[in-house]
This record gives structure tokens, C-alpha cells and sequence, in this order.
């Protein structure tokens, strides 16, 4: 499982349980690559609403918690950014998936 499913299947698990004990287990890691190597905490908060302990010298993020995205679609903006945006990627090595979604 890749660092960004991990993470995006962390970020689902906040509004929607997630069943089966691999999945929770990915969850999890996900919760802690948030929490550490992936930054997002800095923009998004440590409860992903966007607000609660935010670095203030970062831009803004949105309150996942309150997010409608589809895992396929958090992957991807995690994956590519959002360009326009202060969300940036985190693919470290483009791949083929990413060039399908035409960010790489």
C-alpha cells in the first residue's frame, strides 16, 4: 500500500468507518504520516477541520472532516495538488497512475 492510499484512506476513516482489519491498519498509518512526513497537519490542523492547532504561518486548508470527496478523488488531489491552490503534491516519483491523471 502506498504512503498517499494510506493517507487518503486515514483522512476517509474521519467521516466513514473503514471494515477489515488491513484496512484499519492502513488507516492508521495514514493517521500518522498526517500527523508527521506528510505536513498536512501544518494547513489542515491535527483534527483535520482546518482549524484547531493550524500553523499560522501556513495557508489555510479545508476541513477534511467535513469533506464529500471519494477516496479515488482524495487520492488524487493528494497525488497531484490542486494546482491554483496552496495544496501541494505529493507524488516524490511520477508514475504511470499519476500520468493518467495528468499530473505527472
Amino acid at each position: 500500500m502506498t504512503m498517499i492510499r494510506a493517507l487518503s484512506l486515514a483522512l476517509v476513516t474521519l467521516t466513514a468507518p473503514v471494515a477489515g482489519a488491513e484496512q484499519t491498519a492502513e488507516a492508521e498509518r495514514g493517521k500518522i504520516v498526517f500527523r508527521t512526513a506528510g505536513g498536512c497537519v501544518n494547513c489542515h490542523g491535527w483534527a483535520a477541520d482546518g482549524k484547531t492547532g493550524v500553523n499560522l504561518r501556513s495557508p489555510p486548508g479545508s476541513n477534511l472532516r467535513e469533506s464529500a470527496m471519494e477516496l479515488e478523488t482524495l487520492i488524487e488531489v493528494i497525488t497531484c495538488g490542486l494546482p491554483g491552490t496552496a495544496m501541494p503534491y505529493h507524488d516524490r516519483v511520477p508514475t504511470v497512475t499519476t500520468a493518467a491523471m495528468g499530473c505527472a
